[in-house]
């Protein structure tokens, strides 16, 4: 059933939780409305964190040496790799096209660190990429900067796609069903000035557990060797 609901259907059972409407009711399009924009600000909220299941996974090629690769689009630019991340985990930098090409993964630092830099226009293989926070352009700077026929590849999660109207096929995984109703349930109650019985809020935490648990364990990664000195030979405290 989950399967071939409707945002409408999502948003009923919400409702009826909250005592707006009964069954057989028809919801009011101007509140259907308002509950679609909260609906659809929870699952942006949920794109920052380990709710979302959303990978993000762009590339880009340069066709000229390029210093700084932008992601997004405005009004009126629109970036290198059109659609920008929640956030960003891994960039590799490849010799020539994706999938043929050798990776080079490299180290992601924060954009004032790039300005520390003394010498930035060179053009080789990038050693570091320095990201900042712009939106809805976001860039990410490379040193040295990307030759041209070089490509790179952007990972991380994307925001969840937005719900446009009511009459939306339900696209979220079917185990979201449960903690989006119940969040919006909550986050509907407080607009609306409806108390409802505590156990709606340990129903939510609840529903909202197992995902982000299961989302934590899927992107753990084994955590890097900090005492590694990088060169051949022995590290007493590393080991290795």
């Amino acid at each position: 059933m989950i399967g071939t609901a409707t945002v409408y259907d999502l948003l009923y059972s919400t409702l009826r939780r909250v005592g707006v409407v009964a069954l057989g009711d028809t919801v009011d399009a101007a509140v259907a409305q308002e509950a679609l924009l909260e609906l659809n600000a929870i699952r942006a909220e949920w794109s920052l964190n380990n709710k979302t299941y959303t990978v993000y996974d762009r590339t880009f090629t340069a066709t000229t040496n390029k210093f700084v690769v932008t992601l997004g689009t405005s009004a009126t630019v629109t970036g290198d790799i059109p659609t920008r991340p929640t956030n960003i985990d891994q960039i590799t930098v490849i010799s020539g096209t994706p999938g043929l090409g050798i990776n080079y993964p490299v180290q992601i630092l924060p954009y004032e660190a790039y300005q520390r830099q003394p010498i930035q226009n060179i053009a080789a293989i990038p050693s570091a990429a320095y990201v900042d926070t712009s939106f809805p352009i976001q860039n990410v700077w490379l040193l040295p900067g990307l030759s041209s026929g070089w490509s790179i590849r952007v990972m991380g999660a994307s925001y969840m796609t937005e719900y446009e109207t009511v009459s939306d096929q339900f696209m979220d995984p079917p185990e979201y069903w449960s903690p989006l109703d119940l969040v919006l349930t909550l986050r509907l109650s407080v607009k609306w000035g409806v108390d409802l019985p505590p156990g709606v809020v340990i129903q939510a935490n609840s529903a909202l557990k197992h995902i982000q648990n299961q989302n934590f364990v899927k992107r753990m990664e084994p955590m890097q060797n900090g005492l590694s000195s990088g060169y051949s030979g022995f590290n007493f405290f590393a080991g290795m």
